[in-house]
């Protein structure tokens, strides 16, 4: 059985030891505040350091395409490559862009890589609130919030994927709004859940899951009172349908034949139609033939092992909890066990299903803060061990895992500042050296260093014109974020004879090219674009 006293005198939160904490006189407003106002700054300063990911002219495109048909009833979105992606946040940043009037290609780029940090800054407080509610703290709520920043991969994805990034940040908002309404099972708290949850479902079918949960945790409720009033199941109506209603209501997809177009997106979205190679352990791989480890040895090279370690603890202990009383668990601790179901239904259904992944593990992306919630759980089952076994062995070893764990947590941004903007090739000491690394997974596969790449091409070559051949799409796209005078130098050839350089990021290449490197943009002495000289004018 969780012993929550116990865990709260450890933590120095909300019963007052009988020893002096160190902590115990911090006062929280104040500490919350300097916490998320550096975090902005930090992302204001440094929104415009990253390139150009593969699918953003895509996604900006598809944006376009819905606010015309929004404001026009035209282009007609019926054969839209795009249509079953849930379009409110590309909505959203093209009618920012409409709004401020913005013409110049650069800035409608830097616009969108801010508006996409700012969701994400909106995701950490959210997480911080999801946190603190789950397991009483606003000491663990904040760290919460502070892994979720330290965790390479999110935090550069946080400014440019405007796809999995919105998914994941609305699944922690959709899991805060979905505990406020467990507790109160009222209509202002069953529409507030809906508007969340109907945002989610706006950006990914799969969304859905949230009130699927919803619904299942509310009736459990439900069936374990003596007395069920109707007022409770007529709230969960409300809810039912007003998720319903919003959901079409952003979704022009869904206007002409809501059902149909919501079962297609769902059965497309489990089985997206991509075929290409993926570079996995060594070997290139169809999508669609990746073997069911596939997941798990992107989140397990790709985590700091920190949170792999607390992660292991929390999910056996929470285990262990849920098996010595079920009942008595789901009453007090509801939360978690809708965590760990956020967690694992999900990968149970991919691996049921054989969804294709593909670009590492950015697709189940809205998985990574249940991760995270059962890593803090394991904080608090050590915070325990410390406090309750003074003067044994084990609260030294627990002790010594916190000082320890607390040592690596500092590693972590220092890792990220000397990667900076490359945080998105992060891979941990598990993976081995940089220079196997590269020879097993994809590393910069959107193509976001191509961006360094072209400065460079333009700072050491004064040529009035230089032509170019990018060996795909990104090397391409990458000039929208320089200036235009320096992007018009650059000419951009099918054919290497016509071309003065190569630039690649070696994304789908079997073979090593055996040309002059003229430069190359590097992470731990690791190439992620390298530009090739084949013309020595």
């Amino acid at each position: 059985m969780w012993q929550k006293e116990k865990y709260d005198t450890a933590i120095c939160t909300l019963k007052r030891p009988k020893v002096n904490c160190l902590f115990e006189r911090i006062p929280s407003k104040l500490v919350l505040l300097v916490f998320f106002l550096v975090f902005l700054a930090l992302g204001m300063s440094i929104y415009q350091d990253y390139g150009i990911s593969w699918d953003e002219p895509i996604q900006r495109r598809y944006g376009q395409a819905v606010f015309d048909y929004v404001r026009l009833g035209s282009p007609d979105l019926s054969e839209d490559p795009e249509r079953y992606y849930g379009p409110i946040f590309e909505l959203g940043l093209v009618g920012a862009e409409h709004l401020l009037g913005l013409e110049n290609v650069q800035s409608v780029y830097f616009l969108r890589h801010l508006m996409t940090f700012s969701l994400f800054f909106l995701g950490v407080f959210f997480f911080f609130l999801l946190c603190r509610s789950l397991f009483g703290s606003w000491k663990l709520g904040l760290l919460g919030a502070f892994c979720l920043i330290l965790s390479p991969r999110i935090f550069a994805h946080a400014f440019y994927n405007s796809k999995d990034i919105p998914f994941m940040v609305l699944f922690i908002i959709s899991g805060w709004s979905l505990l406020v309404f467990l507790d109160r099972k009222t209509l202002p708290t069953a529409f507030g859940h809906a508007v969340a949850c109907s945002l989610l479902i706006g950006v990914r079918v799969l969304g859905v899951f949230v009130p699927v949960m919803t619904a299942s945790f509310f009736l459990i409720d439900l069936l374990l009172r003596p007395k069920r009033p109707l007022r409770p199941f007529l709230v969960l109506g409300f809810y039912l349908l007003c998720v319903s209603l919003l959901t079409i209501l952003i979704w022009p997809t869904l206007w002409t034949d809501p059902l149909g177009q919501f079962l297609a997106a769902f059965r497309q979205m489990a089985h997206y139609p991509y075929e290409e190679e993926v570079l996995y352990l060594g070997s290139r791989i169809k999508s669609v033939e990746l073997p069911w480890h596939y997941i798990f040895v992107w989140v397990g090279l790709t985590t700091p092992l920190v949170y792999l370690f607390f992660f292991g603890v929390g999910l056996l202990s929470t285990l262990k909890k849920v098996g010595s009383s079920p009942l008595q668990f789901y009453q007090s601790s509801k939360g978690l066990l809708y965590v760990g179901a956020w967690l694992l239904l999900p990968i149970l259904s991919i691996l049921v299903l054989r969804s294709v992944l593909y670009d590492g593990w950015r697709q189940v992306f809205f998985l990574y803060p249940a991760f995270l919630i059962l890593g803090l759980a394991g904080v608090q089952q050590v915070l325990i061990w410390q406090q309750e076994c003074s003067g044994k062995i084990t609260s030294s070893i627990a002790l010594g895992i916190l000082i320890l764990s607390s040592v690596y947590l500092v590693s972590i941004p220092v890792s990220m500042i000397r990667s900076h903007p490359y945080q998105n090739v992060y891979f941990n000491r598990l993976a081995g050296r940089m220079s196997h690394v590269v020879q097993q997974f994809e590393m910069d596969y959107w193509g976001l260093a191509y961006r360094r790449g072209l400065e460079e091409v333009l700072k050491q070559d004064p040529s009035p014109v230089i032509p170019i051949l990018a060996a795909n799409l990104p090397g391409i796209i990458n000039t929208f974020l320089l200036p235009a005078s320096e992007r018009e130098r650059l000419i951009f050839v099918l054919d290497s004879k016509d071309a003065k350089y190569l630039i690649t990021n070696f994304r789908f290449q079997k073979k090593p090219y055996n040309l002059p490197e003229f430069y190359s943009v590097k992470v731990r002495d690791t190439a992620l674009v390298t530009v090739y000289m084949l013309k020595s004018e």
